[in-house]
């Protein structure tokens, strides 16, 4: 059985967006005020969600693992995963209404600041998810391994992760 989280608070540090583009705190510089229309607009619009499962059929092997049923070839998440009880798979996204607007900016600029008023729009999703599953699940020192992020785990696995969700 999956959880769905569609409540998810939305937010922005804006000390955080300007320092990791380098705008300076200047109400009157323009990248500021552009950057200050895509976040405004940005958070009328965001609707974060996630999807998450509890999955505890978890079978280790030299090569990868068996969760679910459904078999990943990763030497590392075999490792990650001794000794753990359950592995929660999850998908989280900053929503498909934020996607569909930012789509449509023409403005290579305001693109590439709409691209980072919505990574942040989802770290702030990621922080949720994880604290509501710790909390939820009662699990402590939550791990996170996805396709693609490791030597050995292709991102070409990235469908059977969705599967097991």
């Amino acid at each position: 059985m999956w959880t769905l989280l569609s409540d998810i608070p939305v937010g922005i540090d804006k000390g955080r967006i300007l320092s990791a583009l380098r705008i300076p705190d200047d109400e009157g510089d323009d990248s500021y005020a552009a950057l200050a229309g895509v976040m405004e607009a940005a958070l009328g619009l965001a609707r974060p969600k996630a999807i998450y499962r509890v999955v505890d059929d978890i079978r280790l092997a030299d090569e990868g693992a068996v969760i679910g049923g459904i078999a990943f070839r990763s030497k590392v998440m075999a490792v990650n995963l001794k000794g753990a009880g359950k592995v929660i798979p999850y998908a989280i996204t900053c929503g498909k209404e934020l996607d569909a607007w930012s789509s449509r900016i023409k403005d290579p600029y305001e693109t590439f600041l709409a691209d980072n008023v919505k990574e942040h729009i989802l770290y702030g999703a990621i922080a949720h998810t994880m604290r509501t599953v710790e909390d939820a699940e009662g699990v402590a020192n939550v791990r996170t391994l996805n396709p693609g992020s490791t030597v050995d785990w292709h991102l070409s696995e990235q469908a059977r992760l969705f599967e097991l969700i």
